[in-house]
C-alpha cells in the first residue's frame, strides 16, 4: 500500500531579462492543510494563486512557500519623488513654528515610503503577465517535486514499518514456541 508523508522540501526556479527567481516549498506533519505563503511586495496578486495550486495538490501539512527574487540582472535608478518631499518640507516648516524640537533630518525624509523612487526598465502588461506565467510555472514544478518527495518519504516509512512488523510476528512465532509458552513441555 503506497503511503505518503507530509514532510519534504522543493525548490523550482525561473529567469527571464529582468532576474531570476525561486520558489522554495517545505511541508512538515500537520492535522489538517497549514499554507504559509510569503511573496515580495508587489507580488501579493501570486499568493492566492499559489495558495490554490497548494490546497489541490495537498489535503494535510503545514506547508510553507516562499518565493524570492534576484534583480541583479536589473539596472536600477533612484529618483527623488520631488513633490512629495517638497510637501513634506513644507509640514517640516509648519510643524516647527508650532512645536519645539528638530527638524526632520535628510535621511529621515528619505525613509518617507514613496520619497525615494526606484526607476528600472518599466515593464509593458504583455511583460508582466509573462513573468506571472513564469512565476506560477515555476511554482507548480516545485510542487509537483514536493509531492514526489512526501510519496518517497512515504515509502520509505512504509519499508520501516513493514520491517517493524515482520519483527514482531518473527518474535511472536518465537514466542509462542518457547518452551515457557507451552505448560505441558515445561
Amino acid at each position: 500500500m503506497p503511503l505518503s508523508s507530509m514532510t519534504g522540501f522543493a525548490r523550482s526556479t525561473g529567469s527571464d531579462s529582468s532576474g531570476a527567481w525561486g520558489w522554495e516549498v517545505k511541508s512538515v506533519n500537520g492535522r489538517g492543510l497549514d499554507l504559509r505563503c510569503r511573496v515580495p511586495a508587489g507580488l501579493d496578486h501570486l499568493e492566492p494563486v499559489a495558495r490554490a495550486a497548494a490546497a489541490e495538490r495537498f489535503k494535510r501539512g503545514n506547508l510553507s512557500l516562499t518565493l524570492t527574487l534576484d534583480r541583479s540582472q536589473e539596472t536600477r535608478r533612484y529618483r527623488i519623488n520631488r513633490p512629495l518631499l517638497d510637501e513634506l518640507l513644507a509640514l517640516g516648516d509648519e510643524l516647527s513654528r508650532r512645536v519645539s524640537g528638530d527638524l526632520p533630518r535628510l535621511e529621515g525624509l528619505l525613509a518617507v515610503p514613496g520619497v525615494v523612487e526606484a526607476s528600472g526598465a518599466q515593464d509593458d502588461e504583455e511583460q508582466k503577465r509573462a513573468r506571472d506565467q513564469g512565476f506560477t510555472r515555476s511554482l507548480y514544478e516545485a510542487l509537483d517535486q514536493l509531492a514526489v518527495a512526501r510519496r518517497a518519504e512515504g515509502d520509505k516509512l512504509a519499508k520501516v514499518i513493514e520491517d517493524r512488523l515482520a519483527e514482531i510476528a518473527a518474535l511472536t512465532e518465537a514466542a509462542a514456541s518457547s518452551a515457557a509458552a507451552q505448560p505441558a513441555a515445561a
